[in-house]
């Protein structure tokens, strides 16, 4: 009687695990579809604004930030501000 209680506990908690499972596993997937199809019909527009103050950063040490992040991300992030901290 013991092993069946067991047997039967354990056959619960695989079908328990796998239902979360499942279920984590879909919600992930429709959210990354979700995403990508908002992304494709509704493009996020960025406004560039610059500032201009005493503060400014060299144009050669711009752009090696510029060329160390496209690098790290392979072209998917982008620089939105710069600030000098002294």
């Amino acid at each position: 009687m013991g092993e069946s209680l067991f047997f039967d506990a354990f056959i619960l908690m695989l079908v328990g695990m796998g239902t979360v499972f499942t279920i984590l596993t879909l919600v992930v997937l429709t959210s990354n579809v979700l995403v990508k199809i908002i992304n494709r019909f509704f493009p996020k527009i960025e406004k560039v604004t610059t500032k201009k103050s005493n503060d400014t950063i060299d144009s050669k040490k711009l752009a090696v930030i510029n060329a160390a992040i496209d690098q790290i991300s392979l072209g998917k992030a982008k620089i939105r501000s710069i600030k000098k901290i002294n």
